[in-house]
């Protein structure tokens, strides 16, 4: 009997979450109208990730003084602090 319950739920699921996943053929394919602009921004933003940002944070712990590099995480530490 608790095999015969298991097996209806397993079925009824399943058919769930087919609904859930089926598209309908008849749904409006919606466009994105800043898609442009925005591939146009993320190229950039990209691009001076790899050819500005990286370097400065690869180079901050051989350049910046570990005492220095203490103050500023301890700042940053304390701006989360609400007051």
């Amino acid at each position: 009997m608790k095999s015969f319950f298991l097996k209806i739920t397993l079925i009824f699921v399943l058919l769930i979450s087919y609904g859930c996943s089926y598209q309908s053929a008849l749904a409006p394919i919606e466009k994105d109208p800043y898609e442009e602009m925005n591939r146009s921004i993320y190229e950039f933003n990209e691009n001076l990730d790899k050819t500005v940002l990286e370097p400065v944070a690869d180079s901050y712990d051989f350049v910046i003084p570990e005492l220095f590099q203490t103050g500023v995480q301890n700042f940053f530490n304390n701006a989360k602090i609400s007051l």
